[in-house]
């Protein structure tokens, strides 16, 4: 649904999975309109669902009133099984960062004795 107006989200489920699509790595903070626009929806509908989610903590709004995915979301989708594997693979990298591709931390070639 995101960057362009499609057909109206027909089920309260639908629209309000379509304002969670609206923010993307390039739009992480969006204000009502564009969240009405970049969702296909009324801005009424948007102005109630919003009001919604961000009561339930799914969105935050800061002081110049734009909207931003909230902590409660960040902690459902830290529960998902792919969330703790890119967490261990994180943790991974970090212990041991020259492992991957024979360099060392500091960017030298590490050199074996022969």
């Amino acid at each position: 649904m995101s960057g362009g107006r499609q057909s109206t989200p027909r089920t309260v489920a639908a629209r309000v999975l379509a304002i969670l699509a609206s923010f993307s790595s390039g739009h992480t903070e969006l204000s009502l309109a564009e969240i009405s626009r970049r969702a296909g929806l009324a801005v009424s509908t948007t102005h109630r669902l919003v009001g919604e989610l961000r009561a339930w903590g799914a969105l935050e709004r800061d002081a110049d009133l734009r909207y931003r995915i909230g902590a409660r979301l960040w902690e459902l989708a830290s529960l998902s099984p792919a969330a703790g594997q890119l967490r261990d693979n994180a943790v991974d990298k970090r212990r041991s960062p020259g492992k991957l591709d024979g360099r060392a931390a500091d960017g030298d070639r590490r050199r074996t004795a022969s």
